[in-house]
């Protein structure tokens, strides 16, 4: 799968605006721009919010630990590590 850039998938949406709004092409050129601009705006707003790769290990060692602890059974953080690295999205 072709990664696309957030600028390209602004542009793509932008474009997307332009050709199903207005005729006036002026009208249609300065909705595209303000689309682009909130698509790349609400783009890093999500970013900021996500758990990035170490939150994400904490949760999972947490769980595990406390889980784990209630059987007695002990998980080593490179045994999650490991689980992690297989899972996690590419």
């Amino acid at each position: 799968m072709e990664e696309i850039t957030l600028e390209k998938a602004a542009e793509n949406y932008g474009w997307r605006i332009k050709t199903n709004t207005f005729s006036d092409r002026v009208k249609a050129n300065e909705l595209a721009d303000s689309a682009k601009q909130d698509f790349i705006s609400g783009a890093n707003w999500m970013e900021k919010r996500r758990y990035s790769d170490e939150d994400v290990l904490n949760i999972i060692f947490k769980f595990t630990n406390d889980f784990d602890l209630k059987k007695n059974i002990e998980i080593t953080s490179e045994e999650q590590r490991i689980w992690f690295e297989q899972i996690k999205k590419k």
